[in-house]
């Protein structure tokens, strides 16, 4: 959790063995990335661009279909690509892409964004203060587009995968918050929803998880963190 200086706070899951590079703007909206150890800061920026397009409807199905398809061979090295990904899949209802994607950060033996399940990638199960997804399997299909046939993990089939973890209990961009309602969870995980959902009236500005000042309280209630009002004013930190 990161207070900024205009009172609002800001969500950054920390995963292990990557950088949570946090980047804010004069607008008061923040850009999250998860990237390797040692990777350059550049790494994984430009693919705001292309969401903010997808958002304005600049893009067509088929741009879509194989903007995602390039957008997905990153997604292990810059773990927030799966969550933009998942908002490309959601806006043309492809549930079939969301669960390939959970799958295969499964194989990779790496947590599944909380939005990627949040949107239809599977179902949500919480044991403590942890979440973690059951993923159905998807058969394989033809391809969509010659982008999609140059990469075979966008049409491949992929396996059941069982209560593998999740990462963070805040959704990390801001559209996901819109998904937690319908989500499909498990009775085990339905306190989490509703600590989702008294945060939600709070949303802040930008694409990634913020809240308003009065919000504080409720986001760190979701996140299971202890909110102290009296903090220490924020600090400034340059990547």
């Amino acid at each position: 959790m990161v207070d900024l200086a205009d009172g609002s706070v800001a969500s950054a899951c920390v995963v292990q063995n990557f950088i949570t590079a946090m980047h804010s703007y004069e607008s008061g909206a923040v850009n999250v990335l998860h990237r390797p150890l040692h990777s350059p800061s550049s790494e994984g920026r430009n693919v705001i661009k292309m969401l903010g397009k997808m958002q304005a409807g600049l893009l067509t199905e088929k741009q879509i279909v194989d903007a995602a398809a390039e957008l997905r061979w990153g997604k292990h090295r810059v773990l927030t690509m799966g969550a933009i990904v998942a908002q490309f899949y959601d806006s043309i209802r492809d549930t079939k892409g969301l669960r390939s994607i959970a799958a295969f950060y499964a194989e990779h033996q790496q947590p599944i964004p909380l939005d990627v399940v949040l949107f239809g990638g599977g179902r949500l199960y919480a044991k403590g203060d942890d979440l973690f997804a059951d993923i159905p399997a998807t058969e394989a299909r033809p391809p969509r587009s010659q982008t999609e046939q140059r990469r075979k993990y966008t049409f491949e089939a992929t396996p059941v995968v069982t209560q593998h973890p999740v990462a963070g209990r805040i959704p990390w961009m801001r559209q996901a918050w819109g998904a937690i309602e319908t989500a499909d969870c498990d009775t085990s995980a339905e306190t989490w929803r509703a600590l989702a959902l008294s945060a939600l009236p709070h949303l802040g500005i930008g694409p990634f998880s913020q809240v308003k000042r009065e919000g504080r309280d409720a986001l760190f209630a979701l996140a299971r963190v202890t909110s102290n009002s009296e903090d220490p004013a924020p600090l400034m930190a340059l990547d």
